[in-house]
């Protein structure tokens, strides 16, 4: 596409310069839309996650995140707002509660939690590892239940 926009730029034929350089930014956009867009869905965190917590649990049933407040999540989930905990110490109180909830966490700061304090008596439902892109970092979350059916 450059060699022959050029080609036609240096013969002052600027109409066909113009319309070489549009088809070829139409195909590279096609090729984004069809191969680029569909290979980093596949890295998306919040989207899975989100998935496996509709599919098992109701509209209602509260969910609370330590460090993932992502918009991503907001919109799939289709919740207004996600409670965020705060601290380690949060965790393990929003653990003791008795009413139904999910809490969704870094599997590193789950383990760390765990480990260092004592276990949540919690139950996974679903896990999603993938590129944050809003830090850029890889990611591995967990979705834990809290007094589900």
């Amino acid at each position: 596409m450059t060699f022959l926009a050029l080609r036609e730029q240096g013969a002052r034929r600027y109409r066909s310069t113009v319309g070489i350089l549009a088809a070829g930014v139409v195909s590279l956009m096609f090729t984004i839309v069809v191969f680029g867009l569909p290979t980093v869905e596949r890295f998306k965190v919040s989207k899975p996650l989100a998935d496996a917590i509709r599919s098992q649990t109701a509209q209602d049933v509260p969910v609370a995140e330590l460090d993932y407040d992502e918009p991503s999540l907001i919109f799939y989930l289709g919740r207004r707002h996600l409670k965020s905990l705060g601290n380690d110490a949060g965790v393990i109180a929003w653990a003791k509660e008795t009413k139904p909830g999910v809490l969704i966490i870094s599997r590193k700061a789950f383990r760390r939690i765990e480990t260092e304090k004592s276990p949540l008596g919690l139950k996974e439902i679903a896990s999603s590892k993938g590129f944050n892109y809003s830090n850029g970092k890889w990611v591995e979350l967990v979705a834990l239940g809290r007094s589900l059916p």
